[in-house]
């Protein structure tokens, strides 16, 4: 897989393939693991599409491109089918934007990149889902956007907020359509709004205790600032509305997924945090 993380497209025993990022990425090591963890299961909360998250345990490796990949847990994010059936871009045409059937996922995508002070671009991934035979379908089948690449939130490994209104925007701005208002965003900010502190308790729960040992205090005080931030994302979002409108970006094509179909590895069960560790009250 290209990209700072060195990220691979595996197979694993459960019959899927999951990009996965391992904990010695250069990137930033274990805490990129922390975020795409963290963004994973915010994303999900707030109703946002993104690929199923899992732990995987590499347990034996092939090839010689891959032996220095290390064993242990890592981050994978599930491919949405198989590489040789399901066709998986991470670029995509301004022109076919208005074929994408849940763009208004994008949308929300912008308003959780401000609140999660994502350092990139955002990323998202777009195929047709795969239909059983039996299901009658439109002649023309529409395409689906998911979420990735969370590696950036908080900054990256740096795990602070910048608050920059430009952050995590697509590069393609025709992601948002041609006439962005602030009401596009409402149903995802009262999504943001209605989140519960607990929410945040359960994340910090579901993190693999080696991916933040040596740093819970400091992922409790994150996790503490962010649902504290909730409420600035409103004027970000204005703010942010009216960038979009005044600017203009442009994008060269970016290659499709590959899978090396030589390699194994299996999906473990999240093995939870630390029992009794919770968040201070915020």
């Amino acid at each position: 897989m290209r990209g700072k993380s060195r990220a691979h497209l595996l197979e694993a025993d459960d019959g899927c393939c999951y990009v996965v990022k391992f904990a010695n990425n250069p990137q930033g090591g274990r805490r990129v693991l922390v975020n795409e963890s963290i963004g994973s299961m915010l994303l999900t909360h707030l109703g946002l599409a993104t690929p199923e998250r899992a732990v995987v345990r590499i347990c034996d490796l092939h090839g010689d491109d891959i032996a220095s990949l290390p064993a242990g847990l890592h981050f994978g994010s599930r491919y949405p089918g198989m590489p040789d059936t399901v066709a998986v871009y991470d670029f995509f045409p301004a022109a076919l934007m208005t074929k994408v059937s849940n763009r208004e996922h994008l949308i929300g995508a912008l308003m959780f990149d401000l609140w999660v002070s994502n350092a990139d671009p955002r990323q998202a991934i777009f195929f047709r889902p795969v239909i059983a035979a039996d299901v009658p379908t439109p002649a023309a089948q529409g395409w689906v956007a998911q979420l990735i690449d969370n590696g950036s939130l908080f900054a990256g490994k740096a795990w602070t907020f910048r608050d920059s209104v430009v952050q995590g925007a697509c590069l393609r701005h025709a992601a948002y359509g041609p006439d962005v208002s602030i009401h596009a965003f409402a149903p995802w900010v009262d999504a943001l709004m209605d989140l519960r502190f607990d929410v945040l308790d359960e994340v910090f729960a579901q993190i693999p205790p080696d991916w933040v040992h040596g740093d819970e205090q400091a992922l409790k005080a994150l996790l503490v600032r962010l649902y504290k931030r909730r409420v600035q994302i409103p004027h970000m979002l204005e703010q942010a509305v009216q960038s979009l409108r005044a600017s203009h970006n442009v994008l060269s094509p970016l290659p499709r997924y590959r899978c090396n179909t030589e390699t194994r590895c299996s999906v473990e069960p999240d093995p939870g945090g630390p029992k009794g560790s919770t968040l201070l009250s915020p």
